[in-house]
């Protein structure tokens, strides 16, 4: 992962690999829980590896600066993101166009192997959940059904819900703790997505 400190429009690069990630985090097997060094307020992620082709992060940060983080997956990757708490934008170098996820906003973004880009604005109290799924194991499931479109287009957004946090806390409580909490979990990741296209 690399993240980019956007401070007083001077942008300087927060360069964060697999070792610089594993020194900051707080690793329970399946689980990660790590935070950004920041000087005040918060910059928390928890990142859970449901299986080789579902993984999810849940965040929560209140920055002091604009903060861009650059997001690049090694695989063709789906993105479902889920809006809970204040405001973020998602955008492409090579597209002009910004999407802003708000609370209660449901978005699919495909990466398509690109940089996808997260801008956080300062000083508000953001949450977000974003599952990600390979696209390659999403292809094998909706190949033989109308659902392909969806792996088409690189942004969608899927609807608005006023209050779901609710709905989503079967896979955020979810400890991934044994065999069968591990299956609920992708499960109900996959019934998230199915749900909301």
């Amino acid at each position: 992962m690399k993240y980019l400190d956007n401070n007083n429009s001077v942008k300087k690069y927060q360069h964060f690999d697999n070792n610089s990630v594993d020194s900051l985090a707080v690793s329970r097997q399946r689980l990660s829980l790590f935070s950004l060094p920041q000087k005040k307020r918060f910059a928390n992620f928890s990142i859970k590896t449901i299986s080789t082709d579902i993984t999810y992060t849940h965040s929560k940060c209140n920055f002091n600066n604009d903060y861009n983080a650059r997001i690049k997956d090694s695989d063709d990757t789906i993105l479902l993101i889920f809006g809970l708490k204040g405001y973020s934008s998602f955008y492409f170098l090579n597209n002009t166009h910004n999407y802003i996820v708000r609370p209660g906003d449901v978005w699919l973004i495909r990466s398509d192997n690109e940089n996808l880009y997260r801008l956080t604005p300062a000083n508000q109290e953001n949450e977000m959940l974003v599952i990600k799924y390979k696209a390659s194991r999403l292809k094998e499931a909706i190949a033989d059904s109308d659902g392909d479109n969806i792996l088409i287009g690189k942004t969608t957004r899927l609807g608005r819900q006023a209050s779901f946090k609710h709905n989503l806390s079967e896979l955020l409580d979810n400890l991934l703790d044994t065999p069968g909490n591990r299956l609920a979990a992708e499960s109900e990741a996959l019934a998230l997505l199915a749900r909301w296209i």
